[in-house]
């Protein structure tokens, strides 16, 4: 009777759902007959069960029964198969879990896949599966986020890239790069989130370029998406959808928009955040990359791939060693004891680990004339120009920045947060941290833009947290995840 009353509730709930969750199509969706090749991509965190049994307490209010992995996954997966996706991106996959049950699923219903666990004693990963007879692999690229090279990049989140071509005739010399990760949860280390998704931005930069043409360069079509834990309107979020970032004041807690960092952590540190010794620029790329590339495996010889090992870069300038703060001492010896650790100390240093000494100079000559911050305005000004390719050393010495043209297929800019759809609920906590993004063909801000090789159909919209409240938070008896799954219907075309 127990679990007559529970397939009852999950029918209700499954029906509420679908009153909620519907397809928004965009304008070029009229057009949708004149695409030869469209596909549907969803981006799912499954919640693992390790993250389960080890944080009961925010899930104190949900039925032990739908807590349990195989009634979750018993749920989760034929939501995704029913979506009837042709790429899926999942997040905390465990891999005893992707070996034993989801991959053996998946490709009994035409699916390929690679998957990669995260490092140290995490269980989990992310995978990317696609449709056999829609697409084939031709590259993979797993990234590991911890190393030595940067004292911020200790953690063990991890990325996935997979390079995909179209089946189909017309669409030979194209490849789709699918990108999925991730990103650290705390609130308070928006830092660390920040130096997390350059070197992603990196990694996915070196396999998408298709060429440089002068100062613009251009890429292959690209979907980013995953859990980023970075909230709509943050300044990581800013990041991706604008190209810069400016950490000029500002708190590690306030980065990543989530509430429970607000105002939290300490004042970011630029010279801590350069990645030099792992040879990315502060364009978020790699800077002259040697030929022989022992990092980047050709799937042909099924090798797994992991990026533990820093890229083999030649003639790239690396950060000084030594503290960036002495070096305001052979700027002016008299500033040092004077400043102490100012606002505009700390730009001096920042500025001169970047090698900028111009401005850092600048900033010096006017604190000796009584003008402590007087650059402010001129930084402010830099920080949130257009970061065209030609960006002075001026603004790379204040924020970063990266070149591809992204835009987000869910278009959160136009809801409140009163109003923000969620895509996770966690006890009481609405979050929005899960996000798709894609490459577009030329963007002037982020409402305006052309899309070029891949064009947006259609997304299936999200819920707002007092719908999920009714369906008795997440999981319940229908939603085997703490997360709500995106889908994003695109279609490709040989043109620009």
């Amino acid at each position: 009777m127990a679990r007559q009353g529970a397939v009852g509730v999950e029918d209700l709930i499954l029906k509420k759902v679908l009153s909620l969750r519907r397809w928004k199509k965009t304008k070029l969706y009229k057009s949708r007959s004149k695409w030869d090749f469209q596909f549907t991509i969803m981006t799912y965190n499954i919640l693992s069960q390790n993250a389960v049994e080890n944080h009961r307490y925010l899930y104190r209010n949900c039925n032990p029964t739908y807590l349990q992995e195989d009634y979750r996954i018993s749920r989760i997966m034929p939501e995704v198969l029913k979506s009837r996706s042709d790429i899926i991106c999942l997040q905390e996959v465990e891999q005893n879990l992707f070996d034993s049950r989801i991959k053996q699923v998946f490709d009994s219903n035409g699916f390929a896949s690679i998957f990669k666990r995260r490092t140290g004693s995490k269980s989990d990963g992310c995978a990317i599966l696609w449709r056999r007879k829609k697409f084939h692999l031709v590259q993979q690229k797993a990234v590991e986020f911890r190393t030595k090279a940067n004292q911020l990049l200790d953690r063990d989140n991890i990325g996935l890239i997979a390079v995909l071509k179209p089946n189909h005739p017309k669409f030979t010399n194209m490849l789709l790069h699918v990108a999925t990760t991730h990103l650290l949860f705390n609130p308070r280390r928006g830092d660390i989130k920040l130096c997390q998704l350059r070197w992603f931005f990196a990694e996915l930069e070196r396999l998408s370029l298709k060429e440089v043409n002068g100062e613009t360069r251009l890429y292959h079509p690209i979907i980013l998406c995953g859990d980023f834990n970075i909230e709509p309107n943050s300044p990581l979020y800013q990041f991706i959808e604008t190209g810069c970032i400016n950490l000029l004041n500002i708190v590690s807690g306030d980065l990543s928009g989530q509430a429970e960092g607000k105002s939290k952590g300490k004042l970011v540190e630029m010279e801590k955040m350069v990645l030099h010794n792992l040879g990315i620029s502060e364009a978020s790329r790699f800077e002259e990359i040697s030929p022989k590339d022992d990092n980047l495996t050709n799937t042909a010889q099924g090798k797994a791939e992991s990026s533990s090992t820093p890229t083999k870069i030649k003639n790239v300038e690396t950060c000084s060693k030594s503290d960036p703060s002495s070096n305001v001492k052979a700027l002016d010896p008299d500033l040092l004891k004077a400043m102490g650790s100012s606002t505009d100390s700390r730009w001096i240093a920042t500025f001169l680990a970047l090698g900028n000494k111009e401005l850092a100079t600048k900033i010096a000559s006017d604190f000796k004339k009584g003008q402590p911050s007087a650059n402010q305005v001129d930084l402010n000004r830099a920080g949130s120009s257009k970061h065209d390719s030609d960006s002075s050393s001026v603004e790379s010495g204040l924020s970063f920045r990266h070149d591809f043209k992204l835009v987000p297929a869910y278009k959160f800019h136009n809801f409140s947060d009163k109003n923000m759809p969620i895509t996770s609920m966690t006890g009481n906590d609405c979050n929005t941290v899960d996000h798709i993004f894609y490459g577009v063909n030329k963007k002037r801000d982020i409402n305006s833009y052309t899309e070029g090789e891949l064009r947006l159909l259609s997304i299936y919209t999200l819920m707002q947290a007092d719908d999920v409240s009714e369906l008795g938070g997440l999981p319940n008896a229908a939603l085997g995840s703490d997360h709500i799954s995106l889908m994003a219907h695109f279609a490709l075309s040989t043109k620009r």
